[in-house]
């Protein structure tokens, strides 16, 4: 009796050895519809983003000494972005950011100067959609700080340094060209509150326009 428990135990063993070697075999059509929802689910965590652009910036106001301040400048722009992307229903999904960037020579005025420009991590929230496996639109807003040192007025006595708030509306489009890799191209519109700039009656709006890579973590 123990002989034939013994070579059933055996032959139920060899078996499952067997079935768990045997390779599988996969249909093509289901591997690519799987390819492609994996690629969409893949993309709902951690993504990085470097990007370059050029900046507008528009200042308008007065002080004691120039009665009227209506002038432009320009900068270039450097910016390191992250956002955790979470799925929510036909492609559509939100997501939750977060960004720095320092603008660089800003020129183009005689009535306003400074030393830099800086715009601090702030809070993201944003729209997403990811049309295929190729193409993503992003449609954010950001609450964040723009910190401004050595702010100069022509005919104004010193300078001086300040942090201001600001509201900002983004769109990108992220085109795909690797599964992990995409580039980016985005504009982004910034609101600051009025009178912002202490004793300065001055305020500004800027646009950007900026292109770069797009890092998404597997």
């Amino acid at each position: 009796m123990k002989f034939f428990l013994y070579m059933a135990a055996s032959l139920f063993l060899t078996t499952n050895l067997h079935a768990q070697e045997t390779p599988l075999v996969w249909d093509e059509s289901s591997v690519v519809e799987d390819w492609g929802r994996a690629i969409r689910k893949y993309r709902r965590d951690h993504n990085f983003g470097i990007l370059f652009g050029q900046t507008t910036t528009h200042w308008k106001g007065s002080t004691d000494v120039v009665p009227r301040i209506d002038t432009e400048t320009t900068a270039s722009e450097i910016t390191l972005q992250y956002s955790f992307h979470i799925p929510w229903t036909h492609g559509f999904g939100y997501s939750l950011g977060t960004s720095v960037s320092a603008l660089l020579g800003d020129q183009g005025s005689d009535t306003i100067e400074m030393h830099y420009r800086a715009s601090l991590p702030g809070l993201e929230i944003g729209l997403v959609w990811n049309a295929n496996d190729r193409w993503r639109a992003n449609l954010g807003v950001v609450y964040g700080w723009e910190r401004v040192n050595g702010l100069k007025i022509a005919g104004q006595a010193g300078r001086m340094s300040l942090s201001e708030e600001s509201i900002s509306g983004k769109m990108s489009v992220d085109y795909f060209y690797k599964l992990t890799w995409a580039i980016r191209i985005e504009i982004e519109a910034t609101r600051f509150p009025p009178n912002a700039s202490a004793s300065y009656d001055l305020e500004k709006s800027i646009f950007r326009t900026r292109i770069g890579l797009v890092k998404h973590l597997l």
